[in-house]
């Protein structure tokens, strides 16, 4: 048989036994996880004072606050016996830690099991949250406060609901993050392919976004000033009000006002509509290469810079 005619039969050859060797192995790897013994371990804080501080360091696990109707602080963590968590209260800090002792072939098939952490506290105002997880959501309540928060997460969700006093500073990758009532000094939120969702809050100082191709919502928001970034994703400011700049830029995405409204404010696109209603006369200077300007004619109010390449520019002023 001629030599080029070998190639392509070894290489099937070898492709058809990888998949072979990599079914057998992850087939092995589920019996084996499936024989590992599942639990739920309570740990007992005993009373818990509200200048309590948190520490995550997570890869799989949910965590999940809850407010303690009993008065009884205590976690409740859903493990295995060779993935679990330690817990540890210790100067003020209360620290959670998932730790795996898993196999390399057992970790091949670890799917399908529902790790989770759910802490139970009387509701109050505690000191700084930190939380890292790889694939984990975090979900915290009202009725908790927090001196400070910083959550990172790659593809789990961020659901906040609670209260934050000083600087807020969450991050994802592909997950969502979604904040409603919460009022911190500051916030900054940046996602990637995830999208951005703030509803019902007044910052301090600056509230900053970025995202690449996730969508930035901003519901019922007021601060100081808006810093809004994305690639390709859209920025839509709902009822949401600065006393200073608003600052939006996107690519291909639109920037969108539902009754909005600023001090002044700087709008940059390249090939996205940039539309809606304000709620206050503006000085506009607006400006596109091929795209269609449709603005009010005012010489009072703040100065409303906004331009695009290929966009339309259409914004109304409610009366």
């Amino acid at each position: 048989m001629h030599k080029a005619l070998w190639i392509p039969i070894i290489i099937g050859g070898v492709l058809g036994t990888a998949v072979v060797v990599g079914g057998s192995l992850f087939g092995v790897s589920a019996i084996m996880n499936a024989a590992i013994p599942k639990k739920i371990e309570t740990h007992d804080l005993g009373l818990v004072t509200p200048l309590q501080s948190f520490k995550f360091a997570l890869t799989t696990s949910d965590v999940a606050f809850k407010v303690a109707e009993d008065g009884n602080a205590r976690i409740e963590c859903r493990e295995t016996e060779k993935v679990y968590h330690t817990v540890e209260n210790s100067g003020g800090t209360l620290t959670i830690t998932q730790v795996n002792k898993k196999s390399w072939i057992e970790n091949l098939a670890d799917f399908g099991y529902d790790y989770r952490v759910t802490v139970y506290l009387p509701a109050g105002i505690y000191n700084a949250m930190d939380f890292q997880c790889t694939t984990g959501n975090l979900s915290i309540p009202e009725g908790f406060v927090f001196s400070s928060m910083k959550a990172k997460s790659t593809t789990g969700n961020l659901s906040l609901s609670c209260g934050v006093v000083g600087e807020a500073e969450l991050k994802n990758t592909t997950g969502n993050i979604l904040v409603d009532k919460m009022s911190p000094s500051s916030l900054n939120a940046s996602v990637s392919t995830g999208n951005i969702t703030l509803k019902n809050g007044t910052v301090g100082g600056a509230l900053k976004t970025s995202s690449s191709t996730g969508n930035t919502r901003l519901e019922n928001m007021e601060a100081d000033s808006f810093d809004a970034h994305a690639s390709t994703g859209n920025i839509t400011f709902s009822h949401s009000v600065c006393s200073g700049q608003l600052k939006a830029e996107t690519s291909t995405g639109n920037v969108r006002f539902d009754e909005a409204d600023c001090d002044t404010m700087k709008v940059k696109t390249s090939t996205g509509n940039v539309t809606g209603v304000l709620l206050s006369p503006k000085i506009f200077y607006a400006t596109t290469s091929t795209g269609k300007v449709n603005v009010p004619h005012s010489t009072e109010g703040g100065l409303a810079e906004i331009s695009t390449r290929t966009g339309n520019i259409t914004i109304t002023i409610k009366e």
